[in-house]
């Protein structure tokens, strides 16, 4: 596929027809792909992500662009990763939810519309069981069964009843009983 920014992960910018093995994750138990950045959750629970860096997506606290993984700090003891569009969120064992990337419709919700480059905890997602993430908002799966999303609204895709945007999360109307997101 596409590879400019490098996200392909082999290392390389150039394009490739056939399927390539991202260098040095030869152990990785879930993916998640963003536009142009990936992101690997490893066997031993840290994520590693590579390619585009433009809103800080990989979050190594930087915008430099990394043909090959790199390890983000601090996200160790992970149990899962989403990425979409150039924003990233996993979840600690401990149910810790993190966030990093593009913010600008907060979909971070971080409570801000500003860019992280590194991870940073969305403390009033937490606890979390599962996330999932649109190419500008964040939804989120809370214990006890309730769904929350934060970030662009304009078409109603937080659930809220209203097309507005929100940098905070808002739960999700007339929905109980979530079991994923």
């Amino acid at each position: 596929g596409y590879n400019e920014y490098g996200s392909l992960g082999d290392g390389t910018v150039a394009d490739s027809p056939l399927p390539v093995q991202v260098e040095g994750i030869a152990d990785a138990a879930r993916l998640a792909v963003g536009e142009y950045h990936g992101c690997a959750l490893r066997s031993d629970k840290s994520i590693w992500c590579w390619g585009r860096n433009q809103r800080g997506q990989l979050g190594d606290g930087t915008t430099t662009d990394r043909p090959t993984a790199q390890a983000v700090p601090g996200m160790t003891n992970m149990r899962s990763v989403a990425a979409n569009g150039q924003h990233v969120c996993a979840v600690q064992n401990g149910n810790k939810v993190y966030c990093w990337g593009k913010n600008l419709f907060g979909q971070l919700a971080h409570g801000t519309t500003t860019d992280r480059s590194t991870p940073t905890e969305v403390g009033a997602m937490t606890p979390a069981v599962s996330i999932a993430l649109g190419g500008e908002h964040t939804c989120f799966h809370a214990a006890g069964g309730r769904a929350w999303c934060a970030g662009r609204g304009s078409s109603g895709q937080l659930g809220d009843g209203t097309g507005t945007s929100r940098s905070t999360p808002v739960e999700v109307n007339d929905l109980a009983d979530v079991v994923q997101v």
